[in-house]
């Protein structure tokens, strides 16, 4: 039985003067459960949608047949028939006390009110506000509610007593830019804001209905639905059409619209006043017939018969508009069918309607458009038979809200609503066949968007960063360019179309909401990035057809699960950062996988690749592949491809994964072993064999010790060694056990599967063993491992690895490599004796002699490590470079002694102490110590003879006994200020040293045989004050080889007299004044003395360095820098006697203006880039040791002269642009010119010398004055050799010449520029009857041709005569005066150069300039005809050929 729910319905409405019905008892729902619910209304005087007759002056609602409610958001079914009660039946409604209840016909949803822009009724008084939109809403209380309309009305009493005509329709239009119809969500009690129309038209059938004769109070003639606003200040426009083409125009002020509320218009109309033709212009001030001279805030143009509104009214209206202006043409026929460009960038226009007969919009430029820039236009309304939008049509309408492209629309141009940033649907109509580029681009609120049926491309970046949620692709298109999608950061659905067979570049890119494709089952390729950084997509599924997957395509899917695909080529990247997957499927086709293809697929647990042939592995391809997994990883190929995985994919089983067939045995609980991979697996062992591969079935099997031992014992009985596989087997217990130490026979090993440590000394003396591969999850390597397998050559070691245990590789001979990157702690004697050709540790704790005697150890990285201790590296005899890096603090004893290759070390700014002997019998060449350093140990650098520079650091207070004894190529040696005691035997046997500088007054004491057997040293130049202690042997056997005198200069003679003994041979003389101590000393000229200050003036700068220990600094560099720039006038820096810091000089004297010359710092050999920019040097050498960086000497202004020395090979990008030379020689060695090298230059003339082979872009740019060059005779002939071009184009000898660089593209805009000069020259011509003056004008006309062109080439073109043209030929005599040919001006180009003038002598083109020139005297008409056709090229040839 139905459960009937009687609502009592009072209907407020406040023109209609309703009450509440109060005699009817509401009821409650039953509550026994059934789903079919029942509402009942009942009305008193208040009713529902229809009006119906007059009681007491009010007019009330009626329910009318069809009308239906929605509760819950669920519509109950429609009534049959209306009247002032109506019975709403629900099915599968909630029964409750409570009921939101909307009325509302027209809108989707329950709470959703449309009111259309076009209403319709169908006589006089029959209203139809329910499929006008009407809407209303109550609230249930207790089984009561009161509906409430949301809606507003216009009441139209309209009258006339002598129109006869029918009214066929009437059209409602308001000022302000406000919304009258449209879409609105009701919400909080009120309908929300609404997008859509400011103009509602009310018609009334084909035929139309009469007016009443007379004004009704009581009865309505006819009723509009509107949205409720604020019309107060705006203006109401009235548009009445009648059936004989008359219209009667009204406009009215507005007032608020509130919900349930009603606008009356009583209007009486006489046929007089109704107008059949005329442009009528409808304002806030009336109607009138010409246009409004204020500025323009609201029109409605209305025309009416023939007339229509011209193109100089629109544009004086797009020039008057007042801000917020609303311009509605809809009513007006435009002069043309096109829409021209009045309104671009019109940012005070606020809405317009466009002609009712616009058809399309005038073409546009790239930054132009019909209202391109409109920034403050939120609506436009297009007229029906619209078939074009323009480019940039409506670019940048930041503000527009909505569109309804009519349906006569077949092209949408490229960027026609780029921008339009609060556009929020759109809908294509059908007949559409492409949507071009950029169309939507960047309306980021656009979240719909209905594609036609029609459509069969859409064109690249179309929809780019939109508010898209979801689309649907029509199966009728077949192409889709890049990133139509891209950055559309809301888009969570795409539908391909079927047919599809590419899918391009970025399509989708950072298309983060993005769940859901479908693959199309034609889909051959995808673009690179096409779905990158997709980070929500699910699984998709690869079609058959499928042949490319182009780089990045699939990167950043974090969301996939699972990757099955087969085709040749996975591309670099192509699943970057699929964190997800836990399954990767490769088929048979699969050839090669890129670099990172599937990098980061940290929870990878099976790959299977079907290829019988292992794919190519790019570098990462697999990079961090399983990295959380915590289970087993597998790598599934087939059988009889084992050994070329196991080969080719060693990057992915270094990471656990272990090597399984496809097509897997049956087999049940238990131990099995097989000899082979092609062989079934067997419960017994094999008698024989070279392999073995175990295997455990079930949760529970597991090899015992003793099984284990069984199978040890077998391989102990082969006569051959043995590869043993036991990595789909489980041991009893996790650690490998001791049993093969020792084995003879045991050739390759793979751990148990569920190994996670080694036994100490499990493999130790298993001399056959060749290969081992330690299984992800150990962690250390165990004391004496590996020890002593001679064999062993290949060793895989996962990043599980962080601990290698003391000798645990120790005499592994044939070890070569060993990935140590992942290593934290490495202990003693760990390497020692291993073949090891390099290693790379970043190990922080280190063991003694850990690689000693790795005699292959050719080069060394270190870490982070504080110490190397002592012996690590000790009879490394190969490694010939060291870095110590700067986290080492300690070199411990003997750490690189015996190194005997070790040519290069450079110690680390952390370095503070050097053990004993820790760089002792090295093959050391240099050595600078650093400030760091504050300790040496005895004999730190003893025994490196062949170091032939030795530089104190400041921190060195003491050398320690024998620290550099034997040296055999030093010569001079200087002791440091710092140091306070040289040990004994410091520099003994020092066979070549000649001069000893004990610098400061620091030193105390210097030990026994510190200088012992000094044989050629024969001047010591001690500067302490106070005589150091000294030993009688200090100096024994020194100078016992020199030929002549040999002396002690000393501070004071009488100060030295303890050093007798010592100095024994030698004579003792007191320093003399001109002795200089080490530092940095300055002179402002060759007479003066050095001092240790800059002197305040100077006009050269004499600096020096004195001592092996000084450099000079950048900082002192900037500083002399500044002593110059402070001067009065330009000054010369002359540092031929120092040492430089770096062997690059500075631009420290950059913008330098007072910088007159240089002479460079005896150690540089290049110099910074802008080293001399805008300096003011007048003239330079450009040096053949040193390397100039780009920009040396830009912009120095006074720069006249320059000398390039032989040697030379380059003259560097901008070397010398925009300076003063004037004449440049280059010699024979220079074979390049750099970029801009000479652009700006005042040149007038260059000899290029033997050697030049390449010209970069604009070397000669700008040389305005170069008239002459003196080539090498070998360019001609080097030219047609294919002599480099430079990027251009254009021969590598003419490269940079001013106007000559000026690409094809110039020269078409200057003689497009040209012939337009020209013609009206040409003009002249032809109105000239006297054929007197027409040859007068003749010539004029070919002059303004030669001086032209002469002005753009000529003196370009005479540098070049070398291609054959040089000046000839005698011109043309025309009217007693000279022409003068076209080789006279250089105007020709040689065959071999690509240029506009390249072909201009060939015959063919000859005989057309001389037709064409015919013809520009002779015949008008062809004339016109040449000069409209623009042909500059050939107007200029016909001139002056």
């Amino acid at each position: 039985m139905k459960n009937y729910l009687y609502i009592l319905c009072a209907f407020l409405l406040a023109f209609a003067g309703c009450t509440k019905d109060a005699d009817v008892e509401p009821i409650a729902p039953a509550p026994d459960g059934n789903t079919q619910v029942v509402l009942t209304g009942f009305s008193g005087r208040g009713t529902r949608t229809g009006f119906g007759g007059a009681e007491d002056g009010a007019v009330p609602f009626l329910w009318s047949a069809g009308d239906y409610i929605w509760a819950r958001n669920t519509r109950s079914e429609a009534i049959a028939e209306g009247g002032s009660q109506a019975t709403f039946v629900f099915e599968s409604l909630e029964t409750a006390d409570t009921y939101d209840v909307f009325y509302n016909l027209t809108g989707p949803a329950a709470a959703t009110a449309l009111i259309p822009a076009e209403q319709t009724q169908q006589a006089a008084g029959e209203l139809n506000l329910g499929q006008n939109g009407d809407f209303g809403y109550a609230t249930a209380q207790n089984g009561t509610f009161t509906l409430e309309h949301a809606t507003s009305y216009v009441w139209f009493d309209t009258y006339s007593s002598d129109v006869t005509s029918n009214l066929l329709s009437i059209t409602l239009s308001v000022s302000g830019g406000q919304t009258i119809a449209g879409e609105a969500a009701f919400a909080d009690g009120k309908l929300g804001d609404c997008k859509g129309s400011s103009s509602v038209t009310l018609s009334f059938g084909e035929e139309g209905v009469a007016l009443p004769s007379q004004s009704n109070d009581t009865d309505v003639f006819a009723a509009m639905v509107l949205y409720p606003a604020d019309l107060s200040t705006a203006t109401v426009s009235i548009v009445y059409k009648f059936a004989d083409g008359s219209v009667y125009l009204q406009t009215k002020s507005g007032k608020t619209l509130t919900p349930g509320h009603t606008l009356r218009l009583s209007t009486q109309i006489a046929k007089s006043d109704c107008k059949s033709s005329g442009a009528f212009f409808m304002t806030e001030a009336g109607v009138a017939e010409e246009l409004p001279t204020e500025p323009i805030g609201y029109l409605k143009v209305v025309t009416l018969g023939e007339s229509t509104l011209s193109a100089e009214e629109l544009t004086s209206i797009a020039g008057n508009l007042a801000n917020g202006a609303v311009i509605d043409l809809g009513e007006a026929t435009f002069a043309t069918t096109e829409f021209p460009m009045d309104f671009t960038r019109k940012t005070n226009l606020q809405e317009i309607a466009l002609p009712r007969n616009i058809q399309t919009f005038t073409p546009s430029t790239y930054n132009s458009g019909a209202f391109y820039g409109c920034e403050n236009l939120t609506r436009v309304t297009f007229p029906e038979g619209l078939t074009a939008i323009g480019q940039n049509c409506f670019r940048n309408c930041a503000k527009l809200e909505s569109i309804e492209l009519p349906s006569s629309v077949r092209t949408l141009d490229i960027y026609a609503f780029y921008g339009c940033k609060l556009l929020t649907s759109v809908v294509i109509p059908e007949g559409v066949e492409a949507i071009p580029r950029f169309l939507f681009d960047s309306c980021t609120a656009l979240t719909d968007v209905t594609l036609p049926s029609t459509l069969k491309s859409i064109g690249a970046e179309a929809f780019e960063a939109t508010g898209l949620e979801e689309i649907t692709i029509p199966e009728s298109v077949t192409t889709i360019e890049s990133s139509v999608f891209k950055n559309c950061k809301s888009l969570e659905r795409i539908q391909f179309p079927d047919a599809l067979t590419a899918i391009p570049a970025n399509l989708c890119n950072a298309c983060s909401a993005l769940t859901t494709i479908n693959m199309p089952s034609k889909l051959e390729t995808v673009g690179n990035d096409a779905f990158y950084n997709c980070g929500k997509l699910q699984d998709v599924t690869f079609p058959e057809t499928l042949k490319s997957l182009d780089e990045r395509s699939f990167g950043g899917c974090s969301a996939f699960t699972r990757i099955i695909i087969d085709i040749p080529a996975i591309a670099n990247y192509a699943f970057w950062n699929c964190a997800n997957v836990t399954s990767i499927d490769l088929g048979e086709k699969v050839t090669s996988i890129g670099r990172n293809a599937f990098i980061s697929a940290s929870n990878l647990q099976t790959i299977t690749c079907r290829a019988e042939n292992a794919p190519s592995l790019g570098n990462s391809a697999f990079g961090s592949a399983g990295s959380k997994v915590e289970g087993a990883k597998i790598l599934y190929v087939p059988a009889a491809s084992y050994d070329a995985y196991e080969t080719a994919w060693t990057d992915v089983t270094s990471q656990g994964y272990a090597l399984q067939d496809i097509n897997d045995q049956q087999l049940t609980d238990g131990i099995y072993y097989r000899a082979s991979r092609e062989t079934d697996w067997v419960p017994t062992l094999p008698a024989t064999f070279t392999a073995l591969y175990v295997r455990t079935v079930g949760d529970d099997a597991a090899l015992t010790a003793s099984q284990f031992n069984t199978v040890i014992t077998k391989i102990s009985a082969q006569s051959a060694p043995v590869t043993l596989d036991l990595n789909m087997a489980k041991f009893e217990a996790t650690e490998f056990p001791t049993g093969l130490a020792g084995n003879a026979k045991l050739g390759t090993i793979k751990f148990f599967e569920n190994t996670t440590s080694i036994a100490a000394g499990a493999f130790k003396g298993c001399t056959a063993l060749t290969k081992a591969t330690v299984p992800t999850g150990v962690g250390t390597i165990g004391e004496s491992t590996f020890e002593e397998c001679t064999a062993l050559a290949a060793l895989t070691l996962p990043s599980s690895v962080k601990t290698i245990g003391d000798k645990a590789f120790k005499s592994c001979a044939a070890l070569a490599d060993a990935d140590l990157a992942s290593i934290n702690s490495i202990g003693i004697e760990a390497f020692a004796g291993t073949g090891l050709t390099s290693a790379k540790i970043y190990a922080t704790t280190l063991g003694e002699k850990s690689f000693r005697d790795c005699t292959e150890l050719t080069a060394i990285t270190l870490g982070s490590a504080t110490t190397i201790p002592a012996e690590m590296f000790a009879g490394c005899t190969a490694i010939t470079t060291v870095t110590i890096p700067a986290s080492v603090q300690t070199i411990g004893a003997s750490a690189f002694e015996g190194c005997s290759k070790l040519a290069t070390l450079t110690l680390g700014s952390g370095v503070t102490t050097l053990g004993d002997r820790a760089f002792a019998d090295c093959g050391l060449t240099a050595l600078a110590l650093p400030d760091n350093v504050t300790t040496l140990g005895d004999g730190a650098f003893s025994n490196n003879p062949n170091i032939a520079t030795l530089q104190f650091g400041a921190g060195l207070t003491a050398i320690s006994d024998n620290a550099f004894a034997t040296n055999d190529a030093i010569e001079n040696l200087t002791i440091p200020k710092t140091i306070v005691t040289i040990g004994a035997g410091s520099f003994s046997d020092w066979s070549k040293l000649t001069k000893l500088t004990i610098s400061g007054n620091t030193l105390t004491s210097i030990g026994s045989k510190a200088f012992e057997n000094a044989a050629l040293l024969a001047d010591v130049y001690a500067e302490p004050t106070t005589a150091p202690a000294v030993q009688a042997d200090s100096f024994s056997g020194a100078g016992t080889s020199v030929q002549g005198s040999k002396t002690f200069h000393v501070a004071s003679v009488e100060a030295y007299s303890s050093w007798t003994t010592a100095a024994s041979g030698y004579t003792m003389e007191a320093l003399g004044p001109d002795y200089l101590s080490e530092g940095l000393y300055y002179r402002a000229s060759g007479e003066d003395p050095w001092k240790s200050e800059i002197p305040q003036t100077f006009t050269t700068l004499y600096v020096k360095t004195v001592g092996d220990n000084t450099v000079m600094t950048a900082a002192q560099m900037k500083s002399v820098a500044d002593a110059v720039l402070a001067l009065a006038a330009p000054a010369t820096v002359d540092f031929s006697e120092v040492v430089y810091e770096s062997t690059t000089f500075p631009n420290s004297f950059k913008s330098n203006a007072n910088l007159a010359g240089i002479v460079f710092p005896q150690n540089v050999t290049a110099t910074a880039s802008a080293a001399f920019q805008k300096t003011g040097m007048t003239s330079v050498t450009v040096l053949k040791d040193i390397s100039y960086g780009s920009n040396a000497f830009d912009s120095c202004a006074s720069l006249v002269s320059v000398t390039v020395e032989e040697g030379v090979t380059e003259i560097g990008n901008y070397m010398f642009q925009n300076t003063k030379l004037t004449d440049v020689t280059l010699p024979n060695s220079v074979t390049k010119i750099g970029a801009s090298a000479f652009n700006g230059c005042s040149l007038t003339t260059i000899n290029f010398g033997q050697g030049v082979k390449t010209i970069e872009n604009s070397a000669f740019q700008n040389c305005g004055e170069l008239t002459e060059t003196e080539p090498n005779p070998g360019d001609r002939h080097r030219n047609r050799q294919g002599l480099r071009p430079d990027h251009r184009g254009h021969p590598a000898h003419l490269a940079g010449h001013g106007q000559v660089q000026q690409d094809l593209d110039g020269d078409r805009r200057w003689l497009r520029r040209f012939a337009l000069r020209t013609r009206g020259a040409i003009a002249l011509l032809h109105r000239r009857r006297n054929p007197q003056d027409r040859e007068t004008v003749q010539v004029q006309i070919r002059r303004l041709a030669l001086r032209s062109a002469a002005q753009r080439h000529t003196r370009h073109d005479l540098l070049h005569q070398q291609g054959g043209l040089a000046p000839a030929g005698n011109g043309r005599q025309v009217s007693g005066k000279t022409i003068p040919s076209l080789q006279q001006y250089a105007l020709l180009r040689t065959d071999d150069q690509p240029r506009q003038f390249g072909s201009l002598y060939r015959r063919r083109d000859r005989l057309r300039a001389e037709r064409c020139r015919t013809a520009l005297f002779a015949r008008r008409r062809t004339a016109r005809r040449i000069l409209c056709r623009d042909h500059p090229r050939r107007l200029l040839l016909a001139l002056i050929i």
